[in-house]
């Protein structure tokens, strides 16, 4: 997964490559407006889980709930949670469990990116065409080169 998002100023959608962003209005691109992609940084997935500390809090209160153990046996279990052993297998649970998460956070704004118009009223991002032609002339080079 992309380690950067891209959108529009203030949008709630955000895409994993700037090609993908556009104004949701046709008058930009009729009337080659100029506008802004923010790009930004990825939170990463394990902050949108819970500590490991807390999940081995639930566990043992859980136990201590709804298991078959007495009050001695509830008793050992603040021992348990705080195991190095039991702490690092559940870092790693959080670990496992957050390279499932398939949607992506933004986290902090690194720069914004002008679109602009050439001549020929292709886009042009920082300067640079946006969109790279795939379709090669008679002559090997791309068309419109």
């Amino acid at each position: 997964m992309s380690e950067r998002l891209f959108g529009l100023p203030g949008a709630e959608r955000m895409y994993f490559d700037i090609e993908s962003v556009e104004p949701d209005e046709p008058d930009f691109y009729e009337d080659r407006v100029p506008w802004i992609i923010e790009e930004w940084s990825v939170l990463p997935a394990v902050t949108h889980l819970p500590s490991a500390e807390h999940v081995l809090e639930y566990m043992a209160e859980w136990v201590g709930e709804q298991g078959e153990v007495d009050e001695y046996g509830c008793e050992h279990w603040t021992d348990f949670v705080t195991d190095p052993e039991v702490v690092a297998a559940a870092e790693n649970l959080r670990t496992v469990f957050a390279s499932k998460i398939s949607y992506r956070m933004a986290d902090k704004m690194l720069r914004e990116h002008l679109v602009t118009w050439n001549e020929a009223g292709d886009p042009l991002l920082d300067g640079q065409p946006m969109y790279v032609s795939r379709f090669l002339d008679h002559d090997g080079g791309g068309v419109g080169e």
